[in-house]
């Protein structure tokens, strides 16, 4: 048992991890650049929309309903355009794993499969930015109250 604990420690350390990765990376650049090019390019229109709701909120006039319409529109946007980053986020991911798997898949049939479960990705992605944000607060709350302890004590 020990044996195998010693082997499996060898083969999971920290320079054969990066050199598999680089290797992994280097033999398949062309492909995972696109995608994560593509990828990026997802959040342009979502940048370009910005300059367009800043012109209308400075304008005196339109601040009451062309802003406030506008809105909705550029969550959404937010919303469509993190989701599809997510997709091809995943599609590199499972086409790495499906090279240590020795299970190589081509990028279109990954897609196929990942693209359906869109908006699973966005919701997954939301939670997981609700519980940062929950714990962020939990933690902001106990170094406040630590500090009002602290200052209480000294009389600070």
């Amino acid at each position: 048992m020990s044996q195998n604990s010693i082997t499996l420690t060898k083969l999971l350390s920290v320079g054969n991890i990066i050199s598999a990765s680089i290797r992994i990376y280097r033999d398949n650049f062309k492909s995972y650049l696109g995608i994560a090019i593509r990828a990026t390019l997802w959040f342009l229109p979502f940048l370009a929309i910005n300059p367009i709701l800043i012109g209308i909120y400075r304008q005196k006039n339109s601040f009451g309903s062309s802003f406030l319409l506008l809105i909705p529109v550029w969550l959404l946007l937010f919303a469509f355009c993190t989701a599809k980053s997510i997709v091809n986020r995943a599609i590199i991911g499972k086409l790495v794993f499906r090279v240590l798997a020795n299970k190589p898949e081509t990028v279109r049939k990954t897609r196929r499969t990942l693209a359906p479960k869109l908006w699973n990705f966005l919701w997954a992605f939301l939670g997981l930015f609700l519980i940062g944000i929950g714990v962020a607060f939990v933690v902001f709350v106990f170094i406040v109250f630590v500090f009002a302890i602290i200052s209480i004590i000294t009389n600070f």
